[in-house]
């Protein structure tokens, strides 16, 4: 028997790996292997791991892997019993029923066991591999006589849920782990590659992988993920899932909520506007992201109090989510949050003002820019009135960090970094520069409403007048063509450092016309310098080995895909959207994190501004999608791969708006019922067709 018999065919058994559990001695120094177990959610933030319950709630795996690196010495001895199958270990003898192996040398030994229900084999030091033979075992269990007809009826006993390592004289176990592996290829998988049919038209393709109508293909990288319809997406769990904390400084543990190769859209039904276009995996993507939508608001992931309101992810599982986030909170409402799910972000951005967490530099410098926006897309103003007394805070919290020789307030990190400090930009961080001064201007145009009617708000005025033209001043660097993490006289400047989530803010529109001939050039620096073929870096000028550095956090494209439709960049809109499209089908999730160097996902599964950042790529990017408080207007920047794309239901204010791309290109006439009109209007209400004819 070899590893190859149990249906590994060609694949590497450790491409196979689902789930890692490290095994740690007991007080009788053996090891107990875990087959079957839950996970269940702890004190914030961490999880616990109990018994089965033999719900599909249960950790398991059709196959198994157990390494062992251990040094017997010469007379220590290793017994070994998972499933049905014994191994013993004497000195260097390693004795199954089918074999003996002797164990050249000295010192360490690294014992790999492959097993599943019906076959196992044992490999030595990467060996080769050797047959196992399983025990026999009859043992039955009488099942409840529920009805009379079953009287007397038994099945097999279910296998036992832990495994043991019984560990004897000298030897000294190194290390030990047990794998949960999936199958290589299941008849799920099979059957939906018959329903997809052929990959189809292609969308999106880089050196690495290829997007398609009905799949995304990895370039070397296993089976391509399936997308049978709009609905459904069918793709092997593609990481390591981790229950115990990794040993770094940065909280790392990548953690799966949805075992299942399956995903099938459970979004409900009106909930959200529809979008749908000619690729069924564009389409995919963007349902997924609505569901995170659904799921991340749902009882499901909620912290205690917090029903109703977005968590930042899944993390722990269903019981206890990553909870109400300010920085998160925020970004998602303003990242197509407050258009496609304005009743949840009425309730989370109302939140955040006085709980949720808030751990980094610009915890004072989001939610009024969230709230200023979710005015602008419901007309609702309640949210303002309800919030004043705290949204009038932040400006005192931003005004005792305001440095009156440079007009910027002091901010150690930016809004995509809570980890580290930035000393490179020198104490002021572009975007939370940006959102700061947002803040002043938006707290500016709150306290004028009549309703409102604050007397601070011309101060507030003149302040974001300051920090606007100090921005624009100081960050710009012209012999690069961007604007650099750090103000002049910062190491940022001088060395034209670019960091993302800055730029980003940059190009978004805060820094309104005078920045707006910056635009092309920015966008042409962010190629040059931060696109990985999976998307934009968010630190490229880092080394350092952490979650932030060589990395893409698809949160910040949004706003490149809107400066892109300002612009009529087609093609920049088209790319941001095919990768992060791949990644969410290959992962069937929004990952946190995803490798720039290699495309792998990891951390926390389900993070809603991901999901966020993909809708606000189709709504601001394709669609070109921009309101204030004169109306909502668009600019789409529409590739040919998107001619007859639609968005039914969209909810703007007290109107419900269809939308129609005809065309393609970056010239646009509006007609709204037939009617050409240059915006719509904020006192529209009732359902309307709005048709986007565009020429290039």
């Amino acid at each position: 028997m070899t590893p190859g018999a149990m249906t590994f065919g060609r694949t590497s058994p450790t491409s196979l790996r689902v789930w890692e559990r490290r095994l740690e001695p007991a007080a009788d120094g053996s090891l107990t292997v875990p087959l079957r177990f839950r996970v269940v959610p702890g004190s914030w933030p961490d999880i616990e791991l109990a018994g089965p319950d033999g719900t599909r709630a249960d950790v398991a795996a059709v196959m198994y892997e157990l390494r062992v690196l251990c040094d017997p010495g010469a007379r220590g001895t290793l017994d070994i019993r998972v499933g049905r199958f014994d191994i013993g270990l004497v000195g260097r003898t390693l004795t199954t029923d089918l074999g003996v192996v002797e164990v050249p040398g000295s010192g360490p030994i690294e014992i790999g066991v492959f097993f599943d229900g019906d076959a196992a084999a044992v490999v030595v030091d990467g060996g080769e591999p050797l047959g196992l033979l399983a025990l026999e075992d009859s043992s039955t269990t009488a099942v409840a006589p529920v009805t009379p007809n079953i009287a007397g009826f038994r099945t097999a006993t279910r296998p036992p849920a832990n495994g043991r390592v019984a560990i004897g004289g000298a030897t000294e176990v190194l290390e030990a782990k047990i794998y949960g592996l999936r199958e290589a290829e299941t008849s799920l998988y099979r059957n939906a590659a018959r329903a997809s049919g052929a990959p189809g038209r292609p969308f999106w393709s880089e050196a690495g992988y290829i997007v398609s109508d009905a799949s995304v293909a990895v370039v070397g990288g296993g089976p391509p993920a399936l997308v049978p319809d709009c609905r459904t997406i069918v793709s092997p769990v593609r990481v390591i899932e981790e229950f115990v904390w990794r040993d770094t400084a940065y909280g790392d543990m990548t953690r799966v909520v949805d075992r299942s190769e399956m995903w099938r859209s459970v979004v409900e039904p009106g909930r959200f506007p529809t979008f749908t276009s000619s690729f069924r995996s564009i389409d995919a993507a963007f349902e997924l992201a609505l569901e995170t939508f659904q799921r991340n608001s749902s009882d499901e992931f909620s912290l205690p109090g917090e029903t109703g309101l977005w968590s930042a992810g899944y993390f722990q599982g269903p019981g206890l989510g990553f909870g109400s986030w300010k920085r998160d909170t925020s970004h998602i409402a303003l990242r197509a949050g407050n258009l496609i799910d304005p009743q949840v972000a009425r309730a989370s951005l109302a939140h955040v003002g006085h709980a949720g967490f808030d751990n980094g530099s610009d915890g004072a410098s989001l939610p009024a820019v969230a709230i200023w926006d979710h005015f602008l897309a419901t007309g609702d103003e309640s949210l303002i009135h309800d919030t004043w007394r705290w949204l009038a805070a932040s400006a005192s919290l931003l005004d005792e960090r305001f440095d009156e020789g440079r007009g910027l307030v002091l901010a150690a990190q930016s809004t995509s970094n809570d980890l580290f400090d930035e000393p490179e930009a020198g104490g002021y961080a572009l975007s939370t520069e940006i959102y700061s001064m947002e803040t002043y201007r938006v707290l500016a145009a709150m306290g004028s409403l009549p309703a409102i009617g604050d007397p601070r708000a011309q101060r507030w005025s003149e302040r974001a007048t300051t920090m606007r033209r100090a921005i624009l001043a100081q960050y710009w660097n012209s012999e690069r063509g961007y604007f650099t993490s750090g103000p002049i006289g910062s190491e940022s400047h001088k060395r034209g450092l670019w960091e993302t989530s800055g730029s980003e803010a940059a190009v978004w529109g805060f820094l309104g016309a005078e920045a707006e001939s910056c635009t092309e050039s920015v966008l042409a620096g962010m190629r040059h310098v931060a696109m990985s073929q999976y998307g934009v870096v968010l630190f490229p000028y880092k080394d350092a080995d952490n979650h932030f550095c060589h990395s893409v956090w698809y949160c910040w494209q949004a706003g490149f895909a809107r400066a892109a439709a300002r612009v009529g960049d087609a093609s920049l809109v088209h790319q941001l959207i095919g990768q992060q499209a791949r990644t969410a089908v290959l992962y069937k999730t929004f990952y946190e994190v995803t490798d720039a160097r290699t495309g792998e996902s990891w951390r926390w599964p389900g993070q809603l501004w991901h999901a966020a950042g993909f809708v606000s790529l189709v709504l601001f990017g394709l669609f070109g999608i921009r309101y204030d408080q004169d109306g909502m207007t668009f600019s789409p920047a529409v590739s040919p791969e998107f001619d007859g794309a639609r968005i039914y239901g969209l909810r703007y204010r007290a109107a419900v708006l269809d939308i129609e791309i005809r065309g393609h290109g970056s010239r646009c006439e509006t007609t709204f019922d037939g009617d050409r009109v240059e915006q719509v209007s904020t006192d529209c209400t009732g359902r309307h067709s709005v048709v986007l004819t565009m020429t290039m």
